[in-house]
């Protein structure tokens, strides 16, 4: 039997693909620990230890953090949790011995801890943006933006090892493992490498395709959706993520997207479920008289629900993009940061989705695109194709099955 540790910054994109990966590897037979290092409770899969190690810098973050600069404020909180997090977690992974760390790829502290440790690590890749096809199409904003991260990303991680006191030569990680299809990302290479950005070496990575962490439905998960089923309509689901709408600084352009998803949409014929905080719909739903039926939650079981839908309005987050994929659901995507921005470009691309201005944007703009979409032959011809492509990767076994491989070499 082999020990696994794994572990993930505390944000849900990050940490839900890791964890459902991680019990598939416990299910396998080998022994699976997850560090969890979330300040409220994350509901990890049956199977896989856990030890609890919770910080709340990166929550007081996000919410604080917003528009173009919140990944990069988010690299100097990443470095601060790193800071905090590294002793304790040595300490937790030293007690355990284990063959192999499973860590998220923005977590640097891997390659420090397997130093220390004697182990290999492998890195998971939560959100593909940098294995997507390149293209000329990016705007030089857009490239100047994520050059921007990926020096910072690298001076960060320098900056962290020195800090520490450690040697600022990183091992690279033994794999990188991407919860993408090679087709989603516009990648035909049969052995690919991506440059690993703390060593810049060539790395072999895997596209497993998407790793999905489900939640058994309570009974109001069933109410739900028996009465989402049961509507003889439109249906469309609008969320936009944990980190973006419960952001401060995100609060307008969250409101604005809300406001205007419904007025597209304020018919009889067309039910609209929202994911989001109660205090902010009601600011958005305002002076409308609605006509649709409209049903809001601060949380749902997004996993278990979403196959209902025939449209989703999104901010672009790649679980949320998985999951429409899985189902063959249109999305409209209205980025907040750079790497949102490069997926909801790549739905253009792939002729599934829209990438729309989360700020500069109208009614009439959203229903139209909406009409498209769902009433494409294209679209639907596409949607299908990359859903079988996805069913035929299987993420939870062809990813462990990676990671047997890369155990016995």
């Amino acid at each position: 039997m082999t020990t696994i540790v794994c572990a993930a910054p505390p944000l849900y994109g990050h940490m839900t693909p890791l964890a459902a990966l991680a019990g598939q590897l416990e299910r396998q037979g080998h022994d699976v620990t997850i560090i969890d290092y979330f300040s409220t409770p994350f509901e990890l899969p049956p199977g896989p230890a856990r030890i609890a190690l919770p910080s709340s810098r990166l929550d007081q973050a996000v919410h604080h953090s917003g528009g173009q600069n919140l990944v990069l404020d988010l690299i100097n909180v990443l470095r601060d949790f790193c800071l905090e997090i590294y002793l304790p977690t040595l300490q937790r992974c030293a007690a355990l011995k284990p063959d192999l760390l499973l860590f998220d790829q923005q977590l640097p502290i891997a390659p420090l801890l397997a130093r220390e440790l004697g182990c290999r690590y492998v890195f998971t890749i939560s959100s593909p943006v940098t294995l997507l096809y390149r293209d000329e199409a990016a705007s030089p904003i857009e490239k100047g933006i994520q050059q921007a991260f990926s020096s910072a990303y690298v001076n960060m991680c320098r900056e962290l090892a020195e800090r520490l006191g450690l040697s600022t030569a990183f091992p690279p990680p033994a794999h990188n493992l991407c919860f993408a299809t090679a087709r989603f990302c516009g990648r035909e290479e049969p052995d690919p490498t991506v440059s690993d950005p703390a060593t810049q070496t060539e790395v072999p990575v895997t596209f497993a395709g998407p790793a999905f962490l489900t939640r058994p439905p309570d009974a109001a998960d069933q109410a739900l959706t028996e009465q989402i089923a049961a509507f003889d309509g439109t249906r469309i689901y609008v969320s936009l993520g944990s980190c973006i709408a419960n952001a401060t600084v995100n609060r307008s352009a969250a409101r604005r997207i809300f406001r205007n998803a419904l007025l597209a949409h304020n018919d009889e014929n067309t039910l609209l479920l929202y994911s989001a905080p109660a205090d902010l719909l009601d600011e958005a739903f305002r002076d409308i008289p609605i006509r649709a039926t409209v049903i809001t939650r601060a949380f749902v079981n997004q996993f278990f629900l979403i196959e209902h839908f025939s449209l989703v309005y999104s901010h672009g987050g790649y679980n949320t993009l998985a999951e429409c994929l899985l189902h063959g659901i249109p999305q409209i995507a209205f980025p907040f940061v750079f790497d949102q921005t490069r997926l909801a470009h790549r739905l253009e691309q792939l002729g599934i989705g829209r990438r729309v201005s989360r700020t500069r944007h109208t009614a009439e703009e959203l229903r139209g695109r909406a009409e498209w979409l769902t009433n494409s032959p294209d679209a639907r011809a596409s949607l299908a194709s990359l859903k079988r492509d996805i069913q035929q990767y299987g993420g939870l076994r062809y990813g462990a099955g990676t990671i047997d491989s890369i155990l016995l070499a």
